[in-house]
């Protein structure tokens, strides 16, 4: 008596997961950014299973993460991040990381650039009144100090104690 055996076939599984991810802004070799506010932002994970979104921003041109620290942005598509150095040029990348755990890197795996422009610090200034060791002053006295080229704000400090730091707090104008 002869058994059929069906012959064993080989089974094809399709991972239904499989999606792609794009990174927005800034573009790839971006320059010219400012350092002191510098938005990521990518486009929707397109397959299914998102868990949530992750990124790394490094200084090194090496296509990982060196730094280890890759960031949760959970559901958000963008990040802005603050006081960048100047004169820096920083590698990021994106990941979709799905349920089961699995990621996927944003641009096929491809980091990208971005260069922040230089930091000029303000130009150094003069105090104008009242005058270094002025006697029988008001009581609220007018301050005045020159312009400064470069400078966004002012802050002073009046302080009792001759230490060279403020122990009072710096006051902003």
């Amino acid at each position: 008596q002869t058994q059929y055996i069906p012959e064993e076939t080989s089974r094809v599984t399709i991972d239904e997961t499989a999606g792609t991810l794009s990174k927005v802004a800034p573009t790839n070799s971006a320059t010219n950014i400012d350092p002191a506010s510098v938005t990521l932002s990518w486009n929707s994970y397109t397959g299914s299973g998102l868990n949530r979104y992750r990124y790394c921003i490094d200084t090194s041109n090496d296509n990982e993460c060196t730094s280890g620290d890759w960031t949760n942005t959970w559901n958000a598509k963008s990040v802005t991040l603050t006081n960048l150095q100047g004169s820096q040029t920083y590698y990021w990348q994106v990941q979709a990381v799905l349920n089961d755990n699995s990621k996927v890197d944003a641009n096929d795996g491809s980091w990208w650039s971005f260069s922040t422009k230089a930091i000029t610090p303000p130009v150094a200034f003069s105090k104008l009144l009242p005058a270094n060791n002025a006697v029988n002053q008001s009581t609220t006295p007018v301050l005045t100090w020159q312009a400064s080229t470069g400078a966004t704000s002012y802050s002073y400090c009046i302080d009792t104690t001759n230490n060279n730091i403020c122990d009072n707090n710096w006051v902003s104008t």
